[in-house]
């Protein structure tokens, strides 16, 4: 049961990555296949066993989350793994090199571009990492903010590349971790996209069921890969 527990954990993981929590996962995966043998006193003992108690409620959180879906699973799965991080030692808590959550390594010094708001719709980037020091094609890139929606409304934040060239003439789909619901009027979110060839990264806030209807659109990137005109 364990091992099925770890395997949904493991497949996942994209999603805790995209949430910062990447190296969690790795300890809980860690953790199941320690197998102290020193002697530990009651304290210990007591400790160890709310460790696995917490680690439990994570693997169960990440369970629901994998089956439903859903947004609100998806919060709690990240509080249940920032809650097991509580419990691991400072130094033990970065994941591998080698990990996928070790791979967004480079903070990214970004710039804004072309930004449009309508109707009280707002989005403000807070941070990008990615697996290169700056936003370039062949790259993967995590990005996190904060979104505002107008009163009433729900609606669906995208992270997408307006494609230059001919390459964009193919179409891609939108991915997973590309894309994310919103039920709540403000909040944070956190995205992910690689860039597949030459274009222009942005951030698209549109009523869940109008895509058509523009709450914000915001460009952004490094150098020369920063969109300044209206699209």
């Amino acid at each position: 049961m364990l091992i099925t527990k770890l395997k949904i954990a493991t497949a996942v993981l994209l999603v805790i990555a995209a949430s910062g929590a990447g190296g969690l996962l790795y300890q809980m995966q860690a953790g199941a296949r320690a197998n102290p043998q020193s002697v530990s006193s009651p304290s210990a003992k007591t400790d160890s066993s709310n460790k696995e108690n917490v680690r439990e409620s994570a693997i169960k959180a990440l369970e629901e989350f994998a089956a439903s879906k859903q947004e609100t699973d998806r919060e709690l799965a990240i509080k249940a793994l920032v809650e097991f991080g509580k419990h691991i030692p400072r130094s033990a808590q970065a994941p591998p090199s080698d990990s996928i959550a070790g791979r967004f390594k480079h903070r990214v010094a970004f710039k804004i571009g072309f930004t449009e708001f309508n109707e009280d719709g707002r989005i403000e980037i807070t941070e990008v990492w990615g697996t290169r020091p700056q936003i370039e094609v062949g790259g993967q890139y995590l990005v996190r903010g904060k979104y505002v929606l107008p009163a009433g409304e729900r609606g669906k934040l995208y992270f997408y590349e307006t494609a230059t060239g001919d390459w964009g003439r193919m179409g891609t789909a939108t991915l997973d971790l590309q894309s994310m619901a919103m039920d709540k009027q403000q909040g944070e979110f956190t995205l992910v996209h690689g860039m597949a060839g030459p274009g222009y990264f942005h951030l698209y806030l549109a009523p869940a069921e109008n895509y058509s209807r523009t709450f914000a659109n915001v460009y952004f990137g490094t150098g020369d890969n920063v969109l300044r005109e209206k699209p």
